[in-house]
């Protein structure tokens, strides 16, 4: 598992900063990203955008997944069922991802997204292993 790997998914300019999202820990088949909630991140009732908390979850899925990747691999993300649980307005949220089972085309996680001790979602990730881009 490589810190460095991790970070570089994180690079300047990419859609997880441009979010506000930070790497705070990987290991291996796992990883802990936090996220501040934002005005652009709420719905015009003041409540987090569920696409934003979705998005945190797959983002550090992805890097659970990526950061202890061979080489040359590729994963994307197929399929995400995310249980909504509580409602966030402001702060920061962390989500911390664990990856169940890492098959030899089919890898699946759960992420739990948490603000403080409250739980705002549960997210179930499925990712396929060397897919064919532009396909």
């Amino acid at each position: 598992m490589s810190l460095r790997k991790c970070k570089s998914i994180f690079q300047e300019g990419s859609f997880p900063v441009w979010m506000g999202m930070r790497l705070l820990d990987c290991w291996e088949n796992g990883a802990r990203v936090e996220m501040k909630i934002c005005q652009h991140h709420l719905r015009i009732n003041g409540i987090a955008h569920g696409g934003a908390i979705s998005a945190l979850a797959d983002h550090t899925f992805g890097t659970a997944i990526m950061g202890s990747a061979k080489e040359n691999e590729k994963y994307a993300t197929i399929e995400m069922s995310v249980n909504y649980l509580e409602s966030v307005k402001e702060g920061i949220v962390v989500a911390e991802c664990q990856i169940v089972r890492r098959g030899k085309k089919i890898s699946v996680g759960t992420v739990k997204v948490h603000q403080g001790e409250k739980l705002v979602a549960f997210v179930v990730c499925t990712c396929l292993r060397n897919f064919i881009e532009g396909r």
